[in-house]
């Protein structure tokens, strides 16, 4: 059984300068999460039955504060445009049972029901004037419900390699930001988002195989995978918004009219040189199309990856590694990436544009990186199945200077940050 509760908080600024005023848009989000679940297992022989049962409430809220400063004066007043107030809450229930038929086959078959729902409270003030939609578009009560599904296998060819494979569906109802938020999001200047109540879930299906090595001193597994999407929300510009006080926009709404995959491959290995040095390192690559659009799908990260060598002292107390983190450039870029901050010279002055604030490069790719970070831990204390642990991570120890891809709010990576962390067992 589990319980936990979550707050946020965040502000943003939206400034717009003219002549010798300048306009500063508050936008304050708050977000209250409440949520609870249980899980439980049972074995009978060689079948193994999960179930459990989940449920989450986001309680949200968002005002607006527009300051306008002129010289001699400032005013302050609520704009339109805010996305209204309201809750999301989903219930989940879910089993999986796990059986082997032989000694080489374990078969897995998993189910999972549930129920999101959506409630707002919108004012009149949340509507932007004259942008083709009234509060009456705002105020949402609705639920979608889904059961989704997964069927694996892992066969044991011999003592050392396997073969995994998956195959599973997946269901995403819209969340509270697709169906009602309005406005220019962070990532761009030139456009403005405007609600979309009428969006439905998206919906996937995901094929996996690969194999799998294991010996006494070397693991491996190689994984290709493919998932289909359907009913994918996807954005469409319908002619121009004005926002008062922030300007003419770009408005887009949200549709399902979006299809397309996303394929990869992901590899690891873990090589113990002796019984105290350990190489391990990982790499994915991913590829996503939108195949209606037949232009890339937007958020695919660059080829990217881990390598790693890490000392553990013979008392098996205390441990020390060094890991190197790579990306490659990102090579492909959807044609909305062109109005994203993040590919910007400065993303602090909005999407590319070609008078004084130029695309970080002509091409809009994102140059690739490596990053050194080292990490240790050490057992403080320990007796039976209990024990103390802490550990302390040294980031970007190198204080590399890089741009991560979509990274939408920052001109270069966090640099060089210490992290200590701490676990009690008992």
């Amino acid at each position: 059984m589990y319980g936990y509760y979550q707050y946020y908080d965040g502000v943003r600024d939206r400034r717009v300068q003219s002549g010798s005023t300048m306009t500063t848009t508050r936008t304050d989000t708050e977000q209250d999460v409440l949520g609870a679940g249980i899980q439980n297992a049972a074995q009978w022989g060689r079948t193994r039955l999960i179930y459990g049962m989940d449920y989450r409430r986001e309680d949200l809220g968002s005002t607006l504060t527009q300051t306008t400063r002129r010289p001699g004066s400032t005013t302050v007043a609520e704009p339109f445009g805010n996305t209204p107030d309201g809750n999301y809450d989903v219930f989940d229930a879910f089993t999986t049972l796990e059986f082997r038929p032989t000694d080489a086959l374990l078969l897995s078959v998993g189910a999972r029901f549930e129920n999101s729902h959506l409630d707002s409270g919108p004012v009149a003030r949340d509507v932007i004037p004259d942008a083709g939609y009234d509060v009456d578009d705002l105020r949402v009560d609705k639920s979608w419900q889904s059961v989704t599904w997964n069927i694996g296998a892992i066969y044991s060819l011999n003592k050392e390699w396997d073969l995994v494979a998956n195959i599973g569906s997946g269901f995403r109802a819209p969340t509270y930001s697709d169906l009602l938020s309005a406005g220019p999001p962070v990532f761009s200047s030139r456009v403005a988002s405007l609600p979309s109540p009428d969006l439905d879930p998206e919906k996937s299906i995901s094929y996996e195989v690969g194999p799998r090595f294991h010996s006494q001193r070397t693991s491996a597994s190689l994984v290709g995978y493919w998932t289909q999407l359907y009913d994918l929300v996807a954005t469409e510009t319908s002619g121009t918004v004005v926002i008062p006080g922030q300007g003419t926009f770009e408005a887009q709404r949200k549709s399902n009219n979006g299809e397309g995959y996303v394929a990869g491959v992901e590899f690891a290995l873990t090589y113990d040189l002796d019984d105290n040095w350990t190489l391990f390192g990982n790499a994915t690559y991913t590829y996503g199309e939108d195949t209606n659009a037949n232009a890339p799908l937007r958020f695919m990260p660059p080829l990217y990856g881990v390598v790693g060598l890490r000392y553990t002292a013979p008392s098996r107390r205390w441990w020390v590694e060094v890991v190197e983190v790579l990306a490659d450039r990102l090579r492909r870029h959807a044609p909305t990436d062109e109005q994203d901050a993040g590919f910007s010279t400065d993303p602090a002055y909005g999407s590319p544009n070609s008078s004084n604030n130029p695309p970080l490069r002509d091409d809009y790719e994102i140059p690739g990186w490596a990053v050194t970070n080292v990490r240790t831990g050490f057992n403080i204390w320990q007796r039976d199945n209990r024990s103390f642990d802490v550990t302390v991570d040294f980031n970007n120890v190198f204080d590399t200077r890089y741009r991560e891809a979509y990274s939408q709010q920052q001109k270069v990576a966090p640099g060089f940050g210490v992290v200590v962390g701490a676990r009690l067992t008992f």
